[in-house]
């Protein structure tokens, strides 16, 4: 069984792992770990964000950071996972806190997406923005605030729903 669990991730699939983790065992030491400086929060609402029917990205947040310490989880944010031993079992990181290496017998890759850009020319110039993250949407939100017109690539759920925030 095992008994240290590292968790590369903390959306909704990393946050779960660990959640489900100390529900199924209150002993196993859980370590989450994600580069973004926010605990888990939802995705799906971030384009409401833009159209303000969310009044804060921090209203997005299902689980403060705070929350992880009184569920005996270990939560690294602003913390990137440089290399992985596989052999050794270990993890090595850094963050705000330094840098560091972890033993674990169970590890979670819970990375999610990234954003896919089209081969377009242009796609890195000022003015083009993804969203994907809550500084994705700082910067959207910003960039749609100076701006009279809007071009959204990208029919998904999500591209439909930044048009409709566009447009209100």
């Amino acid at each position: 069984m095992a008994r240290r669990i590292a968790i590369i991730g903390c959306g909704a699939a990393g946050a779960t792992a660990a959640l489900q983790a100390r529900k199924y065992d209150r002993n196993v030491e859980v370590t989450v770990f994600d580069r973004e400086p926010y605990s888990q929060y939802s995705r799906c609402g971030l384009p409401y964000t833009l159209s303000g029917h969310v009044r804060s990205v921090d209203d997005l947040v299902l689980t403060p950071p705070t929350r992880w310490s009184s569920l005996k989880i270990d939560a690294h944010l602003s913390t990137t996972v440089r290399s992985i031993d596989h052999r050794a079992r270990t993890i090595s990181y850094d963050g705000p806190d330094g840098c560091g290496t972890l033993e674990y017998d169970a590890l979670v890759f819970a990375t999610g997406a990234r954003s896919a850009a089209p081969p377009i020319d242009g796609l890195d110039t000022p003015g083009v923005y993804y969203l994907r993250t809550i500084d994705d949407a700082k910067a959207l939100a910003t960039g749609m605030a100076s701006s009279s017109k809007v071009v959204v690539i990208g029919g998904g759920l999500i591209g439909m729903e930044v048009a409709e925030a566009a447009h209100e």
